[in-house]
């Protein structure tokens, strides 16, 4: 089947197109549910194509069609027809959000309906596919020095890779009731266990050795906590200062955030909307990332982009030393909580700014 002809020049008014099928409650429809209304009216047509269902009246699909010019859902379609709705809007540029995740269709995109297309945030590494011309990143996920190794034209955002919008939680427990030690330090480390490597655990344990007073408190299930705890026992640190949340509905999650002291990020693969998510809680986040791979700096983009350059360690030596730091000195970390206490003023969630530096590169590539 051969990729569409583009017999169209650019519109006046760019026309833009975000597929996806994450339109909804989801990691990717919570970052980006605010962006698309401040896309500039005068200049960009919003085009957007949910390629999975979503539950009726979902809020966050409401956002997403409400800040479109047109919302198709395509995700009856079959990959073919999907294109053909897609070219025959006659689209310039085409953001994909999904890439070669769960429900995603590259299929679509391999068939070229739009003139340029676009990899963006749902699969954040390198696709090795020509139908993909550029991938969104910045300079701390992406160096200068490792674009050669990427497939993708590199463009880069000048804060951050990522988008996200405010969420707070409308709920009140206390660490009781979420099974915390209320005087504890409570290091927070809500990952996949598939993300906890054995030399990152170590650290983890080192980190307790060194505070005594500290707990570290996850997310897993029975198998999960009993794997870690068996690990923990070879450092002699004690079975209930591993505390396992459940896995809990977001606005749950987000509470947890809260009643923790700071954030501990992974290495290999670092937190994206986990991380954001602890910064909107007012949660100071500490990364480090041995790797130099979009997905183990996404941690240090995050924080760059939150004012929390104090977060990103440039060692091992260093990630344990700071958590200690941290947890030794309640002062400094107030100081770095006071930095965050207000998201709405942080680079990471101004989705205006935001949208004005996305729209800049866009007329960059069709001006090419």
């Amino acid at each position: 089947m051969m990729p569409f002809a583009h017999d169209w020049q650019p519109h006046q008014r760019l026309r833009i197109g975000y597929i996806s099928p994450d339109f909804r409650a989801h990691a990717m429809g919570r970052l980006l549910c605010d962006l698309f209304q401040h896309h500039d009216r005068a200049r960009f047509e919003v085009y957007g194509y949910a390629i999975m269902s979503s539950p009726p009246k979902d809020p966050f699909q409401e956002k997403f069609r409400a800040g479109c010019d047109v919302f198709r859902e395509i995700w009856q379609k079959g990959i073919l027809e999907s294109a053909q709705i897609i070219h025959q809007d006659e689209i310039d540029i085409l953001i994909d959000l999904s890439g070669y995740t769960m429900l995603s269709k590259p299929g679509i995109l391999a068939l070229r309906p739009a003139r340029i297309q676009i990899s963006y945030l749902g699969y954040p590494n390198m696709t090795q596919a020509s139908f993909y011309d550029y991938l969104l990143a910045d300079k701390h996920i992406i160096p200068k020095e490792i674009e050669p190794y990427y497939s993708e034209k590199i463009l880069r955002l000048p804060h951050t890779f990522i988008g996200a919008a405010v969420e707070k939680p409308d709920l009140k427990r206390s660490r009781k009731e979420l099974g915390v030690p209320a005087q504890a330090v409570v290091l927070a480390a809500f990952h996949r266990p598939e993300k906890i490597t054995p030399d990152l655990f170590a650290a983890w344990m080192k980190i307790l050795q060194a505070a005594p007073e500290a707990v570290l408190w996850l997310s897993g299930n029975e198998q999960v906590a009993t794997n870690l705890r068996a690990y923990a026992q070879a450092y002699d640190i004690a079975q209930e200062r591993l505390i396992f949340a459940p896995w809990a509905d977001y606005e749950l999650f987000l509470y947890q955030m809260s009643q923790a002291d700071f954030f501990l990020d992974t290495w290999y693969y670092s937190a994206g909307a986990t991380a954001v998510a602890a910064i909107n809680m007012g949660l100071p986040v500490l990364t480090y990332s041995p790797a130099a791979h979009f997905t183990a700096r996404m941690g240090e983009s995050i924080c760059a982009a939150a004012g929390l350059e104090e977060g990103i360690a440039v060692s091992e030596t260093d990630y344990i030393q700071k958590a200690v730091d941290w947890i030794k000195q309640p002062d400094l970390l107030r100081g770095l909580a006071k930095k965050i206490q207000s998201p709405e003023a942080l680079s990471l969630f101004n989705n205006r700014n935001f949208a004005k530096a996305l729209e800049a590169l866009y007329q960059s590539v069709i001006q090419i």
